[in-house]
């Protein structure tokens, strides 16, 4: 591939270091101004005598000798004399002329030399003033550098900046604000001529932004355009021999090069212009592989609006761009003579700059240079696309290049084609009316397919437009509102104000509907546009007329020179009617192109213009005209009287009012660490998690969440020791509360804190909510849709973040009277095992209501309990305000003559409440174990008995049980077990049918139990009972039959009574049926007077 074989020297070796050389006689020697390097000369001491401008950039591509002229220029401004008159001789004439109208040196110039690095701008060329490390900001630098510019040693400071494209990449890669730069440029303008910024560039401003986005890019133009740029202009056979320099190939190609087509290309331009370096053949044979129309044209085009500057040259040598010179080494073989043309130069252009061309000036061109393409690849036809895409660029930069799509041009890429080949084609493409010949310039150039004429439809719908839009105006201006910096530097709260453009009637209208005061914008800017025939101080006075009606926050202005914003926002108006409303255009895509391209265009002017009005107008500020330098810092002073008593919060994660979902998730997990965790350092957290952060800036800066006695907790911060200022904010809340019982919103506390004076966030409401009701747990009373809330847990907290609206606190408030009547509750409590919570109404409240809810759902529904208990029950369940719950509620359901009697009377319901479930579950445990004949003194003994009968009966439900049984113990959960395979529903669905079911269920399964364990032996086991049978056949009562069976630990018992008798009956003297008889009679007396 010829990648292989073709190399491009990026860059050229540098000869001048300016921060170095500047102040040696010898950098000096051998400097040639050349006309390029006199064009610099010439534009920058003009701007000089004409205008403030006082920031400049120099650009050019690399080699082009920008720092030799640099060093020359600034050489001339020196305190240093012999140096200067050296420099002068440098100067031809007409150069040294302007140079001595735009400066008049006396005592010489301060100069600054900076070179570039990657790394902050600010911080070296503070390093440099100072000699020595010195932290500062972007404005403090401003601000030395001003002191220095007026310095009475010096006639001024010039700061110039080799190299400045080391400091943007830096900017880009580091993602910094380049607002520094606009800073500078600006203080540079307003210095009356003390003070020069001097940048040198490889490239445009904005190119190193080129990897950010989209907005970022918009940024960093909109800075670009506060530098007044002054490009290194070389001229055509001048960039041709320096991309003959940058471009090196093998020996072994150098056959290749198509000498035909370099002579015809020299001599075409040659003809136009005589004036061209007669070494202009040579130099285009050494660029090869780059076709030589390639060769002229990369220079013009590059200079062009859309492809920035001249160090796009070089770029587009080495860009990995589709399409581009070096994509082209890549995919092309070394064998044949294949060079990169027009052709290829056409689907570069397409695939990567063709937004930029069509807002350029040659959007029009351009348009229809794409239709005719696009209609020419609708044959099919290779040849013919080709040809159209190599005219299409050749007459494009036909202009700036003087290189014409002439036959003998294109006979000179298409070497390898025949001359009547190429005519039959371009003669069908002319009959196609996609190019058309012009013999006056014998080139062929692209047929004007439409017919359309935007500035006579401009015109047309001009005439229909009878008022200027301003709401289109400032959309269109994408004026940025300026933030409260200050404020929010020494807050935390980034809030600012709107820059608006509007009408006299406008403005009128909006002060008797103006906007609330939110906790983001809290002002705006009104640029107000006079009247037709209305002068601005005629204006002026109008916008006085009404100063009682303008609120604090409302701050109008007057621009200076606003025709021609006017005359541009009609056309903007124009362009978008003929858009939506021209039918012309719907199948003209050419009209459609330009009409979209120039809307671009003007927006970029108006935006520009307003800009400079805006720098320019004069504002009503505490009833004086005044023109404002630093927006920032009015808005600070504004913010910071309206806002007087926000908190000082510097977190930039949460103190907003809109937060990403990774805030969300942090500020959650902060609040339920508020909650369970309040005791513990730093709420338990370890490392630097998010809501680590959050902790640190939100709850520990503040002082809110610090040692108390032994132990963390949530305070309110003194007045004395309030670093985040919030004493204001918790003492207005406080203050809400003043009526008591009364029940306040939590929604409209948020809302109050998000007004003035405090302005606070609402990413933030959450976590001060919290910090103020658990710093006042002991008499602050939360709600849930009006139910009083006993423990604040994680759901609440969720809820809360979901709808506040649903939340209400109320403050309780005891007199001293009742303190003695709830430390008796309090003692209850104690004495039936709750922990201590302290003697406040709330926290017994929170005691008792919280019993009641975590008891289990059949305590909650049973009616088994005592009335007085129920009554209890019910009560606490039903509480929804802890005041009234415990002195009207409670005294009110069980009255008494006094304290004592009214204490023991809600001491029995309180206790039988808390115990009413172990009861239950006591009660049924008995029962059991007197159906099963077991001991409660003896689990071991059922436990093995289980085993003996578990899984031999067939009966899932019966193995259940008998399995269950082998788990049988002293605790609650054994016994519930079994109770709830009984009753068939788990534990919180009971009801007392449930347990009188369970109870049946229970006594049919012991009995069975019973039975199984004389069967066991059926399957191989030893039998846990022996079992006995009566039969008894009497006249009277007829048959009479019983079964009995006994455990086999009473088997003992049975055999010394048995023996007993059978002793007593032998010793009588009665025979076999009598002793029978005997027994018979005595076991019926038995079987009927006696229950087994």
């Amino acid at each position: 591939m010829l990648i292989d074989k073709v190399k491009i020297t990026q860059k050229y070796q540098r000869s001048v270091r300016i921060d170095t050389d500047l102040g040696r006689s010898d950098s000096l020697d051998g400097y040639i101004c050349n006309k390029s390097a006199q064009n610099v000369f010439e534009n920058f001491y003009t701007q000089i005598i004409n205008s403030e401008q006082r920031a400049f950039t120099l650009t050019g591509p690399y080699g082009s000798g920008k720092s030799s002229l640099a060093l020359t220029l600034l050489s001339t401004l020196l305190d240093n004399k012999e140096i200067r008159e050296k420099a002068y001789s440098r100067l031809d004439t007409k150069t040294l002329s302007l140079f001595e109208k735009a400066f008049h040196i006396n005592k010489g110039w301060n100069v600054l030399p900076i070179t570039g690095k990657r790394t902050d701008i600010v911080q070296e060329i503070n390093n440099v003033i100072s000699k020595k490390k010195h932290q500062s900001t972007g404005s403090e630098l401003i601000e030395r550098l001003k002191t220095l510019s007026n310095s009475p040693e010096f006639d001024g400071l010039i700061l110039v900046i080799d190299e400045m494209g080391k400091f943007l990449e830096h900017s880009a890669q580091e993602g910094k604000d380049i607002h520094f730069y606009q800073d500078l440029a600006e203080a540079a303008s307003r210095s009356n001529g003390k003070l020069i910024v001097i940048g040198i560039l490889h490239q445009a401003f904005r190119q190193y932004s080129s990897k950010l986005g989209n907005e970022i890019q918009n940024d960093w133009a909109k800075v670009q355009g506060r530098f007044s740029d002054i490009p290194l202009i070389s001229s055509s056979d001048e960039t041709v021999e320096l991309l003959s320099k940058a471009i090196t190939i093998s020996d072994e190609l150098i056959n290749n090069i198509n000498a035909d087509a370099v002579r015809v290309v020299a001599a075409e331009v040659r003809k136009r212009r005589p004036s061209i370096s007669a070494q202009l053949g040579e130099s285009l044979k050494e660029c090869w592989p780059l076709h030589p129309t390639m060769a002229i044209i990369l220079g013009p085009a590059s200079r062009r609006h859309f492809g920035q500057n001249e160090r796009s040259v070089f770029g587009f040598l080495t860009s990995s761009e589709p399409y581009a010179f070096h994509d082209f080494l890549k995919s092309t073989e070394v064998d044949g003579h294949k060079s990169y043309t027009p052709e290829e130069y056409w689907d570069f252009l397409r695939s990567n700059l063709e937004p930029a061309i069509l807002s350029s000036p040659d959007g029009h061109r351009w348009a229809q240079a794409v239709e005719a393409v696009e209609r020419a690849e609708a044959s099919a036809d290779r040849l013919k696309i080709s040809l159209m895409k190599n005219i299409a660029v050749l007459d494009f930069f036909r202009n700036t290049t003087g290189l014409p799509a002439s036959n003998e041009i294109l006979q000179s890429i298409y070497s390898n084609n025949t001359k009547i080949s190429l005519e039959d084609s371009l003669n069908e493409l002319k009959k196609s009316k996609v190019i058309v010949y012009r013999k006056h310039i014998e080139s062929w150039s692209v047929f004007e397919g439409s017919d359309f004429d935007i500035d006579e439809e401009i015109k047309n719908e001009l005439s229909n437009i009878s008022s200027l839009d301003y709401g289109l105006l400032s959309k269109a201006a994408e004026i940025r509102p300026t933030v409260a910096k200050k404020h929010y530097y020494q807050t935390g709260s980034l809030r600012w104000m709107d820059i608006s453009i509007c009408s006299l009637d406008e403005f009128k209208r909006c002060l008797k509907n103006s906007p609330p005061v939110t906790s983001d914008k809290f002002g705006e800017f009104y640029i107000i546009f006079p009247d037709n025939g209305m002068t601005n101080e005629q204006l002026k006075i109008e916008i006085k007329k009404n100063k009682k009606n303008i609120p604090y926050s409302i701050i109008p202005g007057v621009p200076i020179q606003t025709a021609k914003i006017i005359e541009n926002g009609y056309e903007l108006m124009a362009l978008y009617s003929i858009l939506d409303n021209n039918h012309e255009i719907v199948g003209d895509s050419v009209a459609r192109r330009e009409v979209l391209a120039r809307i671009t265009v003007i927006k970029n002017i108006i935006e520009e213009s307003l800009r400079e009005a805006l720098r320019l107008s004069e504002w009503l500020v505490d009833n004086s005209w005044i023109k404002i330098d630093n927006y920032s810092s009015v808005a600070t002073k504004l913010a910071d009287a309206i806002f007087y008593n926000t908190p000082c919060l510097k977190s930039e994660l949460v103190n907003r009012n809109s937060l990403s979902p990774n805030a969300v998730k942090a500020r959650k997990d902060l609040l339920y660490k508020m909650l369970y965790a309040e005791s513990q350092e730093n709420l338990g957290l370890t490392g630097w998690p998010a809501e680590r952060g959050l902790h640190e800036t939100l709850l520990v800066i503040p002082r809110i969440h610090r040692l108390i006695g032994d132990k963390f907790g949530m305070t309110i911060p003194p007045s004395s020791n309030d670093v985040a200022i919030l004493s204001p904010l918790f003492k207005f809340t406080d203050n809400l509360f003043s009526a008591e019982h009364k029940l306040i919103s939590v929604s409209d506390i948020f809302s109050l804190w998000e007004k003035p004076p405090f302005g606070v966030k609402k990413g933030v409401h959450p976590v001060l909510f919290l910090s103020y009701i658990l710093a006042n747990k002991d008499t602050m009373a939360l709600y849930k849709d009006k139910y009083f809330i006993s423990k604040l847990t994680d759901s609440e907290v969720d809820e809360l973040l979901q709808d506040s609206s649903r939340f209400h606190v109320k403050k309780v408030i005891v007199g001293d009277d009742k303190n003695s009547m709830l430390s008796g509750i309090n003692n209850i409590l104690i004495r039936l095992g709750f922990k201590s919570t302290g003697k406040e109404p709330l926290d017994i409240a929170r005691t008792l209501v919280g019993m009641v809810y975590a008891l289990p759902e059949w305590s909650k529904r049973t009616s088994t309990l005592s009335e007085d208990t129920k009554k209890m029950r019910d009560l606490l369940l039903r509480a929804s305000d802890p005041h009234k719950l415990l002195f009207v509620d409670l005294p009110f359901t069980f009255s008494s003559e006094n304290e004592d009697d009214f204490l023991n009377k809600i001491e029995f319901p309180i206790k039988e409440l808390v115990d009413s479930y172990t009861n239950m579950l006591e009660n049924i445990r008995k029962k059991m174990l007197k159906a099963l004949d077991a001991s409660e003194s003896n689990y071991n003994d059922l436990k093995m008995r289980a085993k003996v009968v578990s899984g031999i009966s067939g009966d899932f439900r019966f193995d259940a049980f008998s399995t269950r049984l082998k788990d049988l113990d002293e605790h609650n959960e054994s016994i519930e077990s079994i109770l709830s395979l009984a009753a068939n529903k788990p534990p919180r669905l009971w009801s007392d049918n449930d347990i009188d079911v369970a109870l049946i269920e229970i006594a049919t399964w012991a009995k069975k139990f019973k039975k199984m364990e004389i069967l066991s032996s059926i399957k191989n086991r030893k039998p846990t009972r022996e079992a006995f049978a009566f039969i008894f056949d009497g006249h009277d009562n007829g048959t009479i039959q019983a079964e009995y069976d006994i455990k086999t630990s009473d088997i003992n018992i049975v055999e010394n009574i048995s023996q007993k008798i059978l002793g007593e009956l032998n010793n009588s003297d009665l025979n076999k049926n009598m002793l029978l008889a005997v027994l018979a009679k005595v076991s019926l007396t038995i079987v009927n007077s006696k229950d087994d």
